[in-house]
Order: structure tokens, then C-alpha cells, then sequence
């Protein structure tokens, strides 16, 4: 389970299992990795358009179904 926690100084926390079959592709991302996913996440809800956006990274691309272990 990735877990995301608030710092005091207003930063967040993120925490995943880098073990999981899943998770485990976060264990590549760089801080601007994170901070791109999550700034293009949010402007998909915003309804800002991709060009208003900026660059897409990599992890937009999606987990095919071949990608997940049948052991969790």
C-alpha cells in the first residue's frame, strides 16, 4: 500500500512497498517524477488540457494486465 503523509513543514511523505509487483515501479521515480504525476493528476481534475499542462512523463504510460503477479 503506498502511503502519503504531511510533514510539518508542509512536504509530503511517500511511502510504498518497493518489494510489490506494483509498487515496486516507483522505486525509479525521481522527486520531479512525483512532482510531474502529480501535477498533471491534478490538472486532469482542474480540466486544464495536457498542452496546458507541459511535458508528460513516463508514468503515464499504463500497467498492462500481464504486469500483475497473481500472488497478492
Amino acid at each position: 500500500m503506498i502511503n502519503v503523509n504531511e510533514l510539518p513543514d508542509g512536504k509530503l511523505q511517500i511511502e510504498w512497498d518497493e518489494n510489490d509487483p506494483i509498487e515496486s515501479i516507483l522505486n525509479d521515480w525521481t522527486e520531479k517524477d512525483f512532482q510531474d504525476f502529480f501535477a498533471y493528476r491534478l490538472s486532469q481534475d482542474s480540466g486544464k488540457s495536457e498542452e496546458e499542462f507541459g511535458e508528460v512523463g513516463d508514468w503515464e504510460t499504463e500497467i498492462e494486465e500481464d504486469d500483475i503477479s497473481e500472488e497478492n
